[in-house]
């Protein structure tokens, strides 16, 4: 039911691995509670799950019933057994009475142990097991940002959070007298070398504020400093109001960004081993993406947009079989074909100039324009810290490391220029041309940032074309009927023409005044 994920959220509020609502949890010594959700606990959940089956089969006698009861709630199990005017009854005596989820629970999870303890029998082979569930404990007595300890491991700050899912303020509690962090077993040595050099301000990225009762976010914001726009996102405050007495997190503004950075280039740094390591292990012709999951996206829109399957993203991402639950913030691999980046390209970087900016940082820097941050280092002759200044300028070798650059051969291409309209995503230009996500960023490392771009700028396209100027092949048809969102454009490079082309053959054609189900001859 919940894909073994410890923040699986059901639609009735059901929370963690073993799907307990909050008052059941309570029931079974589970903390649930500003700071803290043991039922996102992998240990403490499965132990209360135990005891509420065991108190569930003190009740009805079967474990089937039992089951039953733990889905849909004893009441629901009890009503059954009247309906159906049982004494002694089995879960399969009353199936037809209980509700329509319940009569398929049991059965799925009778099935699903029988296959989990003999996968061979049911046709499962080569199973690849998830990695050990394996940590040391940090203790400590006081209330930790989880940032702080990941800072003083090298570590990123998702790892603890995943070693730790109950602490769902990334922090621990400051009303418990000493906390056990789960952290990597090699990193607890070095946590425990640094933890005592830390100074408060190091500990915690934010500050407690007590509300009171002429608060209000506007008054908060401007005491601390910190905008509204920060203190909402750090406290969940888009539907809750502020209450006197509550206690509010206020993000420190030169420490969280501090953090932040270092964060952001390590993450970058081990997204480019992880892509170099691909190369060794990644299919023939295919390479690897890492993309951050944006608010609102899905797993359809994101196989969509990269033209895979739902079921290829899962199997990448080690996802359940019936599981689209993605969460924002989070990364995931897709494997795509590598068009127009292959080795037959070998042409020299081209150079942009960048005058670093206020906040910016190597990391960012070399996301924004598609390239590794070893290649700016190495450019730029910058020390193993990546220390840049505001006002400094960079030189950033577009097209480095075998990528290619901007300007495509021309014998084998042609240049397009594509305005964007409104409402337009990168992925839906790239299907129109028949290129690449990653080919549109890399041939404009100055409009795109990673995936946003802005209606109305414009893009630079290049298109497989043999014979710059000439006609379609004899493969396409005479006539092309127009569909929503094509362009001359987009079906000039389908076809291998060049829009020229396209427009001599239609010239009472208005390319600008397109209309769905006009035709226009290719031939």
């Amino acid at each position: 039911e919940s894909a073994l994920k410890p923040d699986a959220v059901s639609k009735a509020r059901a929370v963690g691995m073993w799907q307990f609502m909050k008052p059941t949890a309570g029931d079974f010594d589970l903390r649930v509670d500003y700071w803290i959700d043991e039922r996102k606990d992998p240990e403490k959940s499965t132990r209360a799950a135990m005891r509420f089956l065991t108190y569930l089969y003190s009740e009805f006698g079967d474990w089937h019933l039992a089951l039953a009861a733990y889905n849909c709630g004893a009441g629901g199990v009890r009503r059954a057994i009247r309906r159906a005017g049982k004494s002694e009854p089995t879960f399969w005596n009353i199936r037809h009475a209980l509700p329509r989820e319940t009569r398929s629970y049991v059965p799925l999870y009778v099935a699903a142990a029988r296959i989990a303890l003999n996968a061979e029998k049911y046709g499962h082979t080569g199973v690849v097991f998830e990695p050990r569930y394996d940590y040391a404990e940090f203790h400590v007595s006081e209330s930790v940002d989880l940032s702080a300890l990941a800072n003083l491991a090298g570590l990123d700050v998702e790892q603890l959070e995943a070693l730790n899912p109950e602490l769902i303020r990334s922090t621990t509690p400051p009303d418990v007298g000493t906390y056990k962090v789960k952290v990597p077993v090699r990193s607890l040595a070095a946590i425990e070398k640094g933890f005592p050099t830390l100074s408060d301000d190091d500990k915690r990225a934010w500050v407690l504020h007590e509300v009171e009762p002429s608060d209000n976010l506007r008054a908060i914001s401007r005491h601390y400093g910190v905008s509204e726009q920060v203190l909402i996102e750090a406290n969940d405050l888009r539907r809750k109001r502020l209450y006197a007495g509550t206690l509010i997190r206020i993000p420190n503004p030169t420490l969280s960004a501090e953090l932040e950075a270092k964060l952001e280039e390590k993450l970058a740094e081990q997204r480019e081993r992880e892509l170099e390591d691909a190369k060794a292990v990644g299919a023939e012709g295919l390479k690897r993406i890492r993309h951050k999951i944006r608010r609102g996206e899905t797993l359809n829109a994101i196989a969509r947009r990269y033209g895979v399957s739902t079921a290829e993203l899962r199997k990448w991402n080690s996802m359940a079989a019936s599981s689209s639950q993605i969460r924002a913030g989070h990364m995931m691999d897709v494997w795509v074909k590598d068009a127009g980046i292959g080795s037959d390209v070998n042409v020299e970087p081209s150079i942009v100039q960048h005058k670093v900016r206020r906040g910016e940082t190597v990391g960012r820097i070399a996301q924004r324009y598609g390239v590794r941050i070893s290649d700016i280092r190495r450019y730029n002759s910058l020390n193993s810290r990546n220390v840049i200044r505001v006002g400094q300028v960079l030189s950033i070798p577009v097209g480095a490391s075998g990528i290619a650059s901007q300007s495509p051969s021309a014998a084998r291409s042609e240049k397009l220029v594509h305005t964007i309209r409104r409402g337009e995503t990168l992925g839906q230009i790239a299907e129109a041309y028949s290129v690449s996500v990653r080919n549109l960023q890399q041939w404009n490392p100055g409009t795109v940032r990673g995936t946003r771009i802005t209606a109305g700028d414009k893009l630079s396209v290049y298109v497989r074309n043999a014979a710059v100027g000439g006609g379609a092949g004899t493969s396409a048809p005479e006539y092309y009927k127009i569909r929503r969102g094509d362009t001359f454009a987009s079906v000039a490079g389908r076809y291998g023409m060049s829009v020229n082309a396209l427009k001599r053959l239609n010239p009472n054609v208005n390319p600008r005044r397109l209309q769905i189900g006009q035709r226009i001859r290719l031939r």
